[in-house]
């Protein structure tokens, strides 16, 4: 049986379930959708061209599986590379990139479906000034609140 008992700020619930005495018990699962780290606002975070110093776009968290999305502009006069690593400032040097071209004022691109990290931080570096990066990333919590590890524990979505 699932109750609601409001104890968070801005009138919003937590989700809780009773135990077999009648107790109730938080639960410790689900989901939720966070803006990047870097700008909570939701503010495109403006990508520099020094790729042996990225700039951070996304830290994520210890205790949690994040998917991340990410979308791409080009403000500058002609295409561009956009190179996004995964846990190494050094975009140059690094082998875990991806190196997408965003086309010249064409609107957002997706340059990340959703995959999930853990534990990482996310660095971009663009081959010429005018690149925004727009995003958000969806959390996964753990399903059981003694669960240490989340992602290896409850399978990538928790589900299981």
């Amino acid at each position: 049986m699932s109750i609601f008992s409001p104890q968070l700020g801005g009138g919003r619930s937590i989700p809780t379930n009773l135990n077999n005495a009648g107790f109730v018990i938080q639960d410790s699962a689900g989901t939720a959708r966070f803006p990047l780290s870097t700008n909570t606002s939701g503010a495109p975070v403006n990508v520099g061209t020094n790729l042996a110093a990225g700039t951070t776009v996304h830290v994520s968290e210890p205790r949690a599986q994040d998917e991340i999305y990410l979308w791409a502009t080009n403000t500058g006069a002609s295409d561009t590379q956009l190179s996004i690593s995964f846990g190494d400032s050094d975009i140059s040097s690094s082998s875990n990139t991806i190196v997408v071209t965003v086309t010249s004022k064409d609107g957002l691109t997706l340059v990340c479906p959703g995959l999930p990290v853990k534990n990482t931080t996310i660095y971009a570096g663009g081959g010429a000034a005018g690149i925004n990066i727009f995003g958000f990333v969806m959390r996964y919590y753990p399903r059981v609140g003694g669960q240490e590890d989340p992602s290896s524990e409850s399978g990538f979505d928790g589900a299981q």
